[in-house]
């Protein structure tokens, strides 16, 4: 099935999202948030989407399949689809949303996760916040308190300590051992965990968030591990590979100086195209233009001259996420003179 994403009036669905919302206080550190009383209707099985609001348009809220393994059910008699709520299921919310007292506020270009336990829905991972009629709770770990959960007896704990490690590490790389150490520690734990465990796929994204060549030397070996036998569809962990991968090639592109020297700008294109998700340049990549927009501008123009289509294909992705008046007119000159037909169709597309 392909990419599918549904508009929606949040006051239709008020009751799917939120319901009778109450977060336990005085948790301790190291024992998951449960959210009681969060009890969304849907289908009682496995799933992930993501849940985002639309700043332009008040009231209305997308609901987006923007990373591998992600879905929803359309049922045959309904207009709206169904959310898949069993044991393991996430729901990452994004953007600010405030109705009747509730809503979320996520940072741009970033993500809140919840998931879906035994004990209920509870914090996984990522940095926000909900506002609610009994309180606001929030969740935003420093580095350190990352390290401590990775030790966790708790599952759920490592995989979303593990994500949030990635991205802290990348975000901190200017501090002393930041990145090294990130590395290091999610490196044991992808060696520590077998096919189809949660904590596996929190450190396979890891892994790509923190980009050092170490993490790519690991993530590559993870990728032998888990390629399909050719004709067959690949696991959810190969996909999630090919997706890390695809934030160190794509952040290569962008100029970054920590990874130039990683992959060639070929390389990093063939990558960048084959696992780049939805998610990949709504959130990694596009956090990592902000913060030097001028000069990922001017590397992913350079390549635009590339005398490989594939290259000018990635930079016309990546021109996509930057500021519209920078990148239209580079987007209509490749329209109307790029001698490959495929750029040129890519630079006229709106997505």
């Amino acid at each position: 099935m392909g990419r599918k994403q549904s508009m929606f009036r949040l006051v239709l669905f008020f009751g799917l999202f939120f319901g009778l919302i109450a977060a336990e206080s005085g948790r301790l550190f190291g024992e998951p948030i449960v959210v009681q009383g969060f009890n969304p209707a849907g289908i009682d099985k496995r799933g992930s989407v993501s849940i985002l609001s639309l700043p332009d348009v008040r009231g209305l809220i997308l609901l987006s399949m923007e990373r591998p393994g992600d879905q929803l059910v359309f049922s045959l008699g309904r207009l709206e689809p169904q959310l898949l709520i069993g044991l393991g299921s996430e729901l990452r919310y994004g953007g600010s949303c405030d109705i009747v007292g509730l809503g979320w506020n996520v940072p741009p270009n970033q993500r809140l996760c919840l998931k879906r336990v035994s004990e209920g829905w509870i914090l996984l991972c990522g940095v926000g916040e909900f506002r609610i009629p009994q309180g606001t709770f929030r969740l935003n770990r420093t580095f350190a308190e990352c390290v401590k959960l990775i030790k966790s007896a708790t599952p759920e704990l490592q995989e979303g300590a593990a994500r949030d490690l990635g991205r802290l590490a990348w975000l901190e790389r200017k501090e002393p051992n930041r990145q090294e150490d990130a590395t290091r520690i999610l490196i044991q734990l992808s060696k520590d965990y077998r096919a189809g465990d949660s904590v596996l796929l929190g450190a396979i994204e890891g892994l790509g968030l923190v980009s050092t060549s170490q993490a790519l030397e690991r993530l590559r070996e993870l990728a032998k591990e888990k390629k399909p036998v050719e004709g067959k569809e690949g696991s959810i962990e190969y996909k999630r590979i090919l997706e890390a991968i695809s934030i160190i090639a794509g952040t290569r592109l962008l100029g970054f100086q920590e990874v130039q020297t990683l992959l060639s700008v070929d390389e990093a294109a063939e990558l960048y195209l084959t696992g780049k998700s939805e998610w990949v340049d709504k959130c990694p990549l596009s956090l990592r233009i902000t913060e030097d927009k001028k000069g990922t501008f001017n590397a992913v123009v350079a390549l635009t001259t590339h005398a490989a289509e594939k290259v000018r294909l990635a930079a016309v992705s990546l021109l996509k996420l930057m500021d519209s008046e920078l990148a239209k007119p580079v987007l209509e000159r490749l329209a109307t003179s790029d001698p490959s037909k495929q750029v040129r169709e890519a630079a006229k597309s709106k997505q």
